[in-house]
């Protein structure tokens, strides 16, 4: 019996006794642990149908990790969640457990999903450095948000707490965003001047949370870091957008929308904390909100230009790989015997040798275009001249 199977079975006696309970509770009982002993069933269950696909993470290579991560948080909710059902703070006459504990829960989901999200992408252009710490900022403004909610102090000093949580969350998040990517992504001394704006911003934040100095300078040098970093993390995010290159004016448009919106956002800042009563912030608002709504739809047409190059891209391997390249001749170099085999891995049918074998398409090594039946020198999509590559053409691939 696999894992699954266990789960499977444990889910359907959970709900058949959370069933039948409830029916004698409802026909018969009046009793408040019965409900306790429904609410239980119904948690296992729940439990049991998320640990399932959760589980089934571990068996990838590329999201063991992931899946453990989320095999651990779903058992840590499970057992929160029996604590909130059978009382616990009435048992140890703790009147904060319930609320700490629900609060704990709520933040420890995107707290997860974040976790696994960016150990997937630990194995991607995104890269394993910037993943980890994304990882450790997350966990971070986790253990303050808890800092915060399990402390003893009133509103002052906890709202202290939840605001540099945020800040470490949104500021750090943007040094990571600058630090993410690789040789195609943006110059590395760009992003590593949005990681010295981000941290330094940061600092200021925490500083002006817990010690406030009222100064205009620091109001002033707040904005203007914090401007710098989330347009350089911007930039360097919509480089991961593999884009055809008559498509690259999307990018350039999005990115200089982004920072026109920057700009007039921090001069709608700067005015209020140097009190310039006669800037117009009403009208720079408006100029804001409309390279915002500019900036945002580009941003999206990114992301839908890169899924239709990806997909269009997909197809073309499926049916290429699946019509043309069915079974390749080839001799069996141990046996010497003629064999049609077919791509991926085989074996040979007589000596059972085995064989590993694919097929590249041939691309533009400046734009990625395909190439496959091109007869000219020259890309037609960007207009390059076609690379030779090792000791065959693209061309004749």
């Amino acid at each position: 019996m696999n894992i699954q199977q266990l789960m499977l079975r444990i889910m359907l006696w959970s709900l058949a006794i959370a069933c039948g309970l409830g029916i004698v509770a409802v026909a018969f009982l009046q009793s408040t642990w019965t409900w306790q002993v429904i609410g239980t069933g119904i948690a296992t269950a729940v439990t049991c149908a998320i640990l399932m696909p959760v589980s089934a993470l571990t068996d990838r290579t590329r999201l063991h990790a992931a899946g453990f991560v989320g095999i651990v948080v779903v058992i840590l909710e499970y057992l929160g969640s029996l604590a909130l059902i059978w009382e616990l703070a009435r048992l140890f006459n703790w009147r904060r457990l319930d609320d700490g504990l629900f609060f704990s829960m709520f933040f420890l989901i995107p707290t997860a999903l974040l976790t696994i999200g960016l150990l997937w992408l630990s194995r991607t252009r995104f890269g394993s450095r910037a993943s980890w710490a994304g990882i450790a900022v997350v966990w971070g403004t986790f253990s303050i948000y808890n800092i915060a909610i399990w402390g003893t102090w009133r509103y002052p000093m906890s709202g202290r707490y939840w605001n540099t949580g945020n800040a470490i969350f949104c500021l750090l998040g943007l040094a990571v965003l600058c630090h993410a990517g690789d040789d195609k992504s943006l110059p590395r001394r760009l992003r590593m001047l949005g990681i010295v704006t981000a941290i330094p911003a940061c600092a200021f934040a925490i500083f002006e949370i817990f010690m406030p100095t009222g100064r205009h300078a620091a109001g002033v040098t707040f904005v203007v870091l914090t401007a710098v970093s989330a347009c350089i993390a911007h930039a360097n995010m919509v480089t991961f957008c593999l884009l055809k290159p008559i498509q690259f004016w999307v990018r350039r448009f999005s990115i200089g929308a982004t920072i026109v919106t920057a700009i007039f956002a921090s001069l709608i800042l700067i005015a209020e904390i140097l009190e310039w009563r006669a800037t117009n912030t009403e009208a720079l608002g408006r100029f804001a909100a409309a390279t915002g709504i500019a900036a945002s739809f580009a941003t999206i047409a990114l992301c839908v230009l890169w899924r239709i190059n990806a997909r269009t891209e997909t197809a073309i391997d499926k049916t290429d790989q699946g019509d043309a390249l069915v079974q390749i001749e080839i001799t069996c170099p141990r046996c010497k015997i003629n064999q049609s085999l077919n791509p991926g891995k085989t074996q040979c049918a007589h000596c059972e040798l085995k064989f590993e074998i694919n097929f590249e398409q041939p691309r533009c090594t400046h734009c990625e275009y395909l190439l496959v039946g091109l007869t000219g020198d020259m890309c037609p999509e960007c207009g390059k001249a076609i690379v030779i590559v090792g000791p065959y053409s693209e061309r004749d691939c």
